[in-house]
């Protein structure tokens, strides 16, 4: 691939992931810890509507969405530094798949998952 082609994706997913946390620690869900919860709540973006009913109806599944809430915020907020330093890099495109597998199996939200997946392999 062409270097600057890669220098541009990365480039892309860095300053989106920063956009997109700026865009989040202006509401209150995401402070809250509870942004997970309501998206996954809502059912007009529910992938499948009866996994997702019934994981929320289990009260381990939400004891782990407000710290996945903020795991997710910071790593997001992190993102461009960490997968620029070699050492965090593959632990943050692992978390970065995880994240993004997670919101397509939850959420209907087109092809954004797989888009923010392919960018990953610029680095």
């Amino acid at each position: 691939m062409d270097g600057s082609f890669l220098a541009s994706a990365r480039n892309q997913a860095s300053t989106s992931s920063l956009l997109s946390t700026g865009q989040k620690l202006g509401g209150h869900t995401w402070h809250q810890g509870t942004a997970l919860y309501y998206s996954l709540a809502d059912i007009g973006y529910a992938r499948f509507p009866a996994l997702t009913d019934a994981l929320l109806g289990q009260v381990w599944f939400r004891a782990l969405l407000m710290p996945a809430t903020w795991i997710a915020l910071v790593w997001e907020l992190f993102f461009g530094p960490l997968v620029l330093y070699r050492r965090t890099r593959n632990a943050t495109l692992i978390l970065g798949l995880l994240v993004h597998l997670g919101i397509w199996v939850g959420l209907v939200v087109g092809i954004f998952s797989w888009i923010s997946v392919w960018t990953y392999l610029a680095f």
